[in-house]
């Protein structure tokens, strides 16, 4: 099973200033919260994105990502034929330097995808989970009827 989704729950002040909306990622039988910002991304463009980002991997790509704080917080997918591993990773600002200074908040990077690894570089394992592709394309069928396209 892999889901992610917006749970229904009015927005969310934040310390800092704005709103954000909680949020659900299901990957089997683990599941959690999160409480994505709407300040750079409303909640259609979430819902959009991932969308997309289903639609990448069902396309034959080998990586994707979805964003539930946008350009900060992903979870990465790295498909190995029915198997798809997933990880949560923190985008660090030296990652977005590629980019270059000007970055269009609207365009998801998955350029900066990089190769799935399943240890750290001081040899700890990394969280990884993993669903199947077929869980993919029914999350991507399930949300392309509430599509509003």
């Amino acid at each position: 099973m892999f889901d992610i989704r917006f749970l229904d729950a009015p927005p969310e002040a934040r310390e800092e200033g704005g709103y954000a909306l909680w949020g659900e990622i299901t990957l089997g039988d683990y599941r959690e919260r999160f409480l994505a910002p709407i300040t750079l991304w409303s909640r259609e463009r979430y819902e959009q994105h991932w969308r997309e980002a289903a639609d990448r991997l069902l396309r034959g790509g080998e990586r994707t990502a979805f964003f539930t704080v946008a350009w900060q917080f992903w979870w990465t997918m790295a498909r190995q034929g029915e198997v798809v591993l997933v990880q949560e990773e923190l985008l660090t600002g030296d990652r977005g330097e590629p980019l270059g200074p000007v970055l269009d908040p609207e365009v998801v990077p998955y350029e900066l995808l990089e190769p799935v690894r399943l240890q750290s570089e001081d040899g700890n394992e990394i969280s990884t989970w993993r669903v199947t592709i077929a869980d993919v394309k029914a999350f991507a069928e399930r949300n392309r009827e509430r599509d509003p396209a």
